[in-house]
């Protein structure tokens, strides 16, 4: 028991404190057990959700094969550190010796059964940091609570960064107070080396140690700290840790250090992004009637639902024990619990903040539930030893939640997962997005193991043709089509094809620097900004519209602009109906788009940032002629800028061959009268070159 402990338990005999201890020592194994069950269960039952899709790529392009080896150092906005925990966990887990896991969800889970073995260490390492800092009970309490947690078992149970980060986050805390507490510098040491692993994971880790650094400044007593070697010797150690990232970043064109600067400097007011991880729940049950209620003022937030925020009972508790223990502030273990939560929750409330409702991605926050959950344990020990019946909250709240944790594995799914992609179809899927992109190797590499899952799948057959044919070799292409008939004999191959229909004919004009107050779907400022990577802002006299026709689906703008973060492009075309019309747009952007029909603003959402081809379907109505297609693509940093476009009937079927033709506007004049909530009204424009397709 620690002496700093706000928990701290008195008048407890000799005898009762064996049978605390005993008792104490059996629950752990059992939480810990149920804990990684849950986690266990869950990683069979969900598909890949969306990140994930991303990561599990990234590890399969790792390769330390000889003559072929490949060690990337960053991925798509964060360090590659979890595509490598990802490879290593398919080497690791490869096997399936008892036969227990389908053929189809081998490789997936494999991916993911590190990510359980070190989410379900995190309930170990929460004990002991509880115990270091609190008690035994408390302990027990806090561990329970991170078993059962559904934010916790959800980000655990997949390949997404969130798991790991909070595993190495608390292990960096648990040896920083160890440190602290008994004088120990190699603990230091290695409470640096932990807060560098959670760096990798996600740049959020950076944040431990201005909270570190904070809580010695405002404890008095440990003040003496600042003046000893150690301390530096672990921040030598954190930076040699997260080296290989800064290296990248120092060395790439387009840093993603300096797009995360940049965002977080990009203050728009409040944000509701930390307290959404806690009560997102409520957010989400209420919202409709908050904006009935203001009469529709601004707009209602865009919630990814791709990700479970935490349980609102769960949620609500931690909050109110985080309010309750600001009491205890004398206590050194509770003021450096309570300075990580409020450092972290202020920093996104306030200094990464995108507006009251803007992209509420609470998992950027999840640095504050190590801090609420250590805080709830030890006020939940502090509450069972009430002589009342409220001493029997605690442990009907804990078994509240583990029936709520079954709950939620059993349903959770349909309410979360937005795309249930199994790795029975992932290869095909990726094999897809490849080839859309213009990446033809990767492509047949992704299609090739798809047919190993999927052998009678004509989709794949023909699309492997495409890649051999793309690749000058027609005897290969014409083996694979013949492949296809052989299953359905007298198909149109074309119909198959994954790029049918695409818009791959544009007038391109940028990039722009996006101003920091500009909202989205608004133009350029008309005004200059030098040191920018796309050559100066705005100017006219200076830019002109480019044709372009694109070889693949994918219309690479960072390619052909040579664009950096916060830039921006117009694009532009026209598309002919014989007469009026009900279509669909099926759009995908990497990041942000909007979208004009004939002046006409039909779609805007500047907050996007990963591409998927078809992920909108925006609904339309083409006039008899010809109609204008005007887009605004917005960079926002990470591997891709562009986006993908093609039409189908109100039915949803493909419309194949679109007459359509790029012609010569002053794209110029559109973007200065373009306006966030305004139509676009494009200059004078005659006939270019077009491409006369059958419609």
């Amino acid at each position: 028991m620690s002496e700093n402990g706000f928990a701290k338990q008195r008048g407890i005999g000799s005898g009762s404190v064996i049978r605390t201890l005993t008792q104490d020592r059996s629950l752990i194994p059992i939480i810990f057990c149920l804990g990684f069950l849950l986690r266990l269960l869950g990683s069979l039952r969900v598909g890949l959700v969306f990140d994930e899709q991303v990561w599990f790529e990234a590890a399969q392009r790792i390769s330390l094969s000889p003559g072929a080896v490949r060690l990337p150092l960053h991925g798509a906005f964060h360090p590659l550190f979890e595509a490598y925990l990802i490879k290593l966990s398919m080497v690791l887990f490869a096997k399936n010796p008892l036969g227990l896991i389908s053929p189809q969800l081998e490789a997936l889970f494999a991916a993911r059964c590190l990510h359980v073995l070190l989410s379900s260490a995190t309930i170990v390492v929460m004990y002991l940091l509880v115990k270091e800092g609190t008690g035994r009970k408390a302990a027990v309490w806090a561990a329970g609570i991170v078993a059962f947690s559904q934010f916790h078992i959800h980000f655990s149970r997949t390949i997404i960064q969130t798991a790991p980060l909070l595993f190495f986050a608390n292990l960096a805390l648990l040896f920083f107070w160890k440190a602290v507490k008994n004088g120990s510098g190699r603990s230091l040491i290695i409470a640096g080396a932990s807060t560098g692993l959670a760096y990798l994971c996600e740049e959020t880790g950076a944040l431990l140690w201005p909270i570190f650094i904070l809580f010695l400044v405002l404890s008095g007593r440990w003040e003496s700290w600042l003046k000893r070697w150690e301390t530096y010797a672990a921040l030598c150690v954190f930076a040699l840790v997260i080296a290989p990232d800064l290296v990248w970043n120092l060395s790439a064109r387009n840093p993603d250090i300096g797009f995360h600067l940049t965002r977080a400097a990009s203050f728009r007011g409040p944000s509701l992004l930390p307290a959404s991880l806690f009560i997102g729940e409520l957010f989400l049950a209420l919202v409709k009637d908050i904006f009935s209620f203001v009469g529709g003022f601004g707009r209602p937030p865009r919630w990814n639902v791709a990700y479970a925020p935490e349980h609102w009972v769960l949620g609500v508790m931690s909050l109110t024990a985080v309010a309750v223990s600001i009491r205890k502030w004398k206590d050194d273990f509770a003021k450096l619990l309570l300075i990580m939560f409020f450092f972290v929750f202020g920093f996104f409330t306030f200094f990464a903040a995108k507006g009251l409702w803007g992209n509420l991605n609470f998992w950027w926050a999840s640095l504050s539930v190590l801090p609420a959950f250590a805080l709830l344990g030890a006020t939940w020990s502090d509450v069972a030893k009430k002589k009342t019946l409220f001493r029997l909250l605690p442990a009907v709240s804990l078994a509240y939640l583990f029936v709520h944790a079954l709950t939620f594995l059993a349903i959770g799914e349909n309410i979360y997962v937005r795309r249930p992609a199994f790795l029975a179809r992932y290869y095909s899927l990726s094999g897809r997005d490849c080839l859309l992109r213009g990446e033809v190797a990767w492509a047949k590499a992704n299609l090739e193991k798809a047919l190993k899952v999927e052998p009678r799948s004509v989709t794949v057959l023909v699309n492997l043709a495409e890649c051999f044919r793309r690749m000058k070799r027609p005897r290969q292409a014409e083996e694979w089509e013949r492949q296809a008939r052989k299953i359905i004999p007298g198909i149109d191959v074309g119909s198959y094809t994954y790029d049918r229909g695409y818009l791959k004919e544009w007038l391109v004009d940028g990039p722009y620097p996006v101003p920091v107050s500009r909202s989205p779907g608004a133009p350029p400022d008309g005004t200059r900004q030098a040191g920018t990577d796309s050559g100066g802002g705005f100017d006219k006299d200076k830019r002109r519209p480019q044709k372009l026709v694109s070889p693949s689906a994918f219309i690479d703008l960072k390619s052909l602009l040579k664009s950096g973060p916060q830039n921006t492009a117009f694009m532009s075309t026209q598309v002919y109906s014989a007469g009026p019309r009900q279509v669909r747009f099926l759009a995908g952007a990497d990041d942000g788009l909007t979208l004009w029909l004939n002046q006409k603003k039909i779609y805007d959402n500047q907050e996007k940032y990963w591409w998927f081809p078809d992920e909108e379907a925006i609904p339309a109505k083409l006039e008899a002629g010809w109609n204008e297609v005007a887009l605004e693509v917005r960079y926002n940093g990470g591997q891709y800028h562009g986006f993908s476009l093609r039409l189908a009937d109100e039915a949803g079927n493909i419309i194949d061959r679109p007459l359509s033709r790029t012609v010569i506007p002053e794209l110029s004049a559109l973007m200065e009268k373009a306006s966030a909530d305004g139509p676009v009204t494009r200059g004078e424009s005659k006939s270019g070159g077009g491409t006369d397709h059958d419609f």
